[in-house]
């Protein structure tokens, strides 16, 4: 038995709407708005996809990258020059986190049209043989929704900390909540209302920025990791039905295009993938030591419960869907193992050889490989860690 194939429709927007660009559309208009990924043609066909320099997002990202780097310089300079512990690391770390992700979006946005030309070609092949994820669109509309509520109730606490008088514990003023928000610069300069117009969309883009690569990565792993699964589910429905070679080289040329693709994603968003891991590991491993000192105020217990709570289901889930794509491209391999001597051919072997010797998962700029083992090397990190501060911290 042959692999199904679905005829070509006559409507050609069929599969421009069955595409990545299509499905991930919706994420890269809040990038947009957030100042990240500044690619115009969003809203057109992949063909239309097209940076350049001198474009109004472009400038756009560039304005939220000026004030969000003023902002740095100004925390930098009260954490390290100020006695006081009103800037915290996790402020720091949340800034220096928004700064680069703007410089690796812009980095990624000159190298994006291509990467998702080539994804929707591949999209249109796919649709021929084994149609169009079910469902994805709506599952990474799902996933991004919840990611977002989760964000803004760590925010909504955050605010609620910062706009309550922390000796009456009554709620104060809009303008004091902002300067106590923004003290950093409100310290240097008078209050404005037109200050804070100007600094409220870097600060809400730096606040979001870590989660918006998060998601990012997610999406981008989910749409590659059920390309994978439509692979095995063929196979193991054809395993022992189909002992035409053609019918393997089709499968095996297929693992070998979702493999090129997700070389190609490695190379082009591999410094976005270790920004997510290594800020949220360093944001983790801060927030635990804050837990552990017990250096946590009565105003900001409730969000510093609810913050470090999160950043570990923001861990779990990065790591989780990202490793997706290691476990799926290595399914094939128990499913080979069990064809029949008779059906054993060349390109069972081949494939066989390929996937032994070239493992497909997404990479931390070739510094780690995100696979199904690598949570216990990160939790055994962060528990070496805490042990060697907790023992250093104990009053002799």
């Amino acid at each position: 038995m042959m692999i199904k194939i679905i005829p070509p429709s006559s409507k050609r927007i069929h599969f421009k709407k069955n595409s990545i660009h299509y499905t991930l559309k919706f994420f890269f208009i809040i990038l947009l708005c957030a100042g990240f990924l500044p690619v115009e043609g969003i809203f057109s066909s992949s063909e239309d996809l097209r940076f350049t320099w001198f474009s109004c997002l472009v400038i756009y990202s560039l304005y939220v990258f000026t004030l969000a780097s003023a902002m740095c310089i100004f925390q930098l300079y009260h954490y390290f020059a100020s006695s006081s512990d009103d800037v915290t690391l996790r402020e720091i770390i949340f800034i220096c986190t928004a700064i680069q992700a703007s410089i690796f979006f812009i980095q990624l946005a000159s190298k994006w049209p291509k990467l998702i030309q080539k994804w929707c070609k591949l999209d249109e092949k796919f649709n021929t043989v084994y149609g169009y994820p079910k469902l994805l669109k709506l599952k990474l509309i799902l996933v991004t929704a919840i990611y977002i509520i989760l964000v803004l109730g760590e925010y909504f606490f955050y605010a609620t900390a910062k706009f309550t008088d922390s000796y009456t514990g009554r709620n104060v003023t809009f303008q004091k909540g902002v300067e106590q928000i923004y003290f950093y610069i409100f310290t240097h300069v008078p209050y404005h209302i037109l200050l804070v117009l100007i600094f409220l969309l870097p600060s809400i883009s730096t606040f979001m920025a870590l989660s918006l690569i998060d998601i990012f990565v997610i999406l981008i792993s989910m749409a590659v990791s059920y390309r994978f699964q439509q692979i095995n589910e063929t196979l193991q429905q054809y395993k022992t039905k189909n002992s035409s070679i053609n019918f393997w080289m089709t499968l095996r040329r297929n693992y070998s295009e979702m493999g090129n693709l997700c070389s190609d994603l490695n190379d082009k968003i591999a410094n976005i993938v270790v920004l997510s891991y290594g800020s949220n590991m360093i944001l983790l491993i801060t927030e635990l030591r804050t837990l552990i000192s017990n250096d946590v105020t009565q105003q900001n217990v409730v969000f510093s419960v609810y913050s470090f709570t999160f950043l570990i289901v923001r861990l779990v889930a990065v790591y989780f869907f990202s490793s997706r794509i290691n476990a799926e491209s290595r399914k094939p391999v128990r499913i080979l193992f069990s064809v029949s001597s008779e059906t054993y051919n060349v390109e069972i072997r081949r494939w066989y050889m390929q996937m032994k010797l070239d493992s497909v998962a997404l990479t931390g700029n070739t510094l780690f490989k995100i696979t199904p083992g690598l949570i216990l090397s990160i939790a055994g990190a962060i528990v070496t860690y805490e042990l060697i501060f907790i023992q250093f911290t104990q009053p002799k």
